[in-house]
């Protein structure tokens, strides 16, 4: 998957913070974000969120319990399915640094709890319901294009030594 030429895309269509999140199934997890926020995450701030924080997120949380993996904002999360410490650790560690408004764009999600998504961040008002309809039209899309590069890793891991995949060679 080209994540950084996906975050330069994101950026530069949406005008604001972009990062592409991961989990995989042993619960690790990371973030990778187009331009780095002076001084954050600050000590301690990781370990909380592999500890306890990740799964509180409210966006997290809606994906896993309704399995609607629509891209969405932290605002139209329902006030009754985001977990209340969670929405408390947002506003004490993303708040002071500008990233407390989200729309996550989720592509992959399996059973066994990994997930993939890029997620764009900015300070004051909720994304728009123009910014929310354009990630969601942009969602299929990454989808797809995950599971190419998905099966293009299989079928180049596939690929005999001579270097295509039925065996013959060119030379020139």
């Amino acid at each position: 998957m080209p994540i950084e030429r996906l975050l330069a895309e994101l950026y530069v269509t949406f005008g604001t913070g972009t990062s592409w999140t991961w989990r995989d199934a042993d619960e690790t997890f990371g973030f990778l974000l187009h331009h780095p926020v002076p001084e954050w995450p600050v000590d301690g701030q990781l370990q909380l969120w592999a500890d306890e924080a990740l799964d509180l997120h409210p966006l997290i949380h809606w994906f896993r319990t309704t399995g609607d993996l629509t891209a969405t904002t932290l605002e139209r999360v329902p006030a009754g399915v985001a977990p209340p410490r969670g929405l408390q650790i947002l506003r004490d560690h993303l708040l002071p640094v500008g990233l407390e408004q989200q729309l996550s764009i989720p592509y992959r999600q399996t059973a066994t709890g990994a997930y993939r998504a890029f997620v764009l961040a900015r300070s004051g008002a909720d994304f728009s319901d123009a910014d929310v309809t354009l990630a969601q039209r942009i969602q299929p899309l990454l989808v797809l294009l995950a599971r190419q590069c998905r099966v293009l890793v299989g079928y180049a891991a596939d690929a005999p030594s001579s270097g295509f995949p039925d065996g013959s060679s060119m030379t020139w």
